[in-house]
């Protein structure tokens, strides 16, 4: 029977996803249940880069915290900016409550789904689990002394040769090797030649699970090939991210944005909103501009923050006026 094996990272980027896809992705890594295998060192990368993970959108999103604008007393006096100001506190507040909510979601393990169904798929006892020996380090920091792949000069760790050494030592089927990491793409073919020289086996390394499936007659869920497609890519995130932000900070303001043939027309409040100070629709409108003007500087900063990471991660400038919030909700799944 063929085995396929899952890599950390592959798990580890299932947190770009919302929950709902998450239940449907993880009922169909279950069904592989009967021919995957896991290594020890699976667990321990996951909980420290989870943890890394989460200390990272912590940070984010406290240095992206609202800045108050510099105001003069004339503008101080005039109703609308008490309106104005009502809404950045309502939004600073929000803020706060999301820190404390990724604050929780970090220290308290039961309320990440991702931490919970991943150790549902781990501790089950259909699935086989090779626990990593002296001998088995060993021989991983010498593949490491020696070059041979895995290996990543960007890592001074040998989690990836631990991993693949447990493999070949215990196996003895076909393995379906499921992985994000290039190093292993990269070296396909001397490590299809040593898989065959030392487990006499077929070695196939792909990114998506889906393949596995395939190979067991089993029809991958739409939400798996979606993510497959587009989570695993930074600037889709980073389309994501831009949508949900702009959602979120229109949501607090209590505006709703009107479009026509794809540009944003006009400003209004949402019907069942009833403002304490009486505005006429020019000085809403007015009002209006003034928050949305707040609004894209904001996007503006948060856009220039992608484009560097993408630009640090190796996708060469990008032009932020190209990146479209909206690009993900025009991407459906395939059938």
């Amino acid at each position: 029977m063929c085995k396929v094996f899952i890599d950390t990272n592959i798990f580890l980027r299932l947190y770009q996803t919302n929950q709902e896809n998450l239940n449907n992705i993880f009922e169909d890594i279950s069904k592989l249940k009967d021919s995957l295998v896991f290594v020890n060192q699976v667990s321990d990368e996951f909980l420290r880069n989870r943890d890394k993970i989460f200390s990272e959108l912590i940070n984010n999103v406290i240095k992206n915290k609202i800045p108050k604008p510099h105001v003069t007393s004339i503008i101080k006096s005039l109703d609308e900016f008490s309106e104005l100001k009502k809404a950045g506190d309502e939004l600073n507040q929000k803020h706060q409550k999301l820190i404390e909510k990724l604050k929780k979601i970090k220290d308290d393990l039961d309320t990440d789904i991702v931490y919970t169904k991943f150790y549902e798929l781990y501790n089950d006892s259909a699935l086989t689990v090779y626990e990593r020996t002296d001998d088995i380090i060993d021989k991983a920091h010498k593949r490491m002394l020696i070059g041979n792949p895995p290996i990543d000069d960007k890592k001074n760790t040998i989690g990836d040769q631990i991993i693949w050494e447990t493999l070949i030592s215990n196996l003895k089927d076909d393995l379906i090797f499921i992985t994000y990491d290039d190093t292993y793409k990269n070296h396909i073919s001397f490590l299809k030649n040593e898989y065959k020289k030392r487990v006499d086996k077929e070695l196939s390394i792909t990114d998506k699970v889906s393949s596995a499936l395939t190979k067991i007659k089993v029809k991958p869920s739409k939400e798996l090939i979606y993510f497959e497609k587009y989570a695993k890519t930074p600037i889709v995130s980073a389309f994501v991210n831009l949508r949900n932000f702009k959602g979120w900070f229109l949501d607090i303001l209590d505006i709703d944005i009107y479009y026509e043939d794809g540009k944003e027309l006009q400003i209004q409040p949402h019907e069942e909103v009833q403002f304490s100070t009486a505005l006429e629709d020019t000085e809403f409108t007015k009002k209006g501009d003034e928050m949305y003007d707040t609004l894209k500087e904001y996007e503006t900063t948060f856009k220039n923050t992608i484009s560097s990471i993408l630009n640090r991660e190796g996708y060469g400038e990008v032009d932020i006026n190209a990146i479209d919030y909206d690009i993900v909700e025009y991407i459906p799944p395939e059938d």
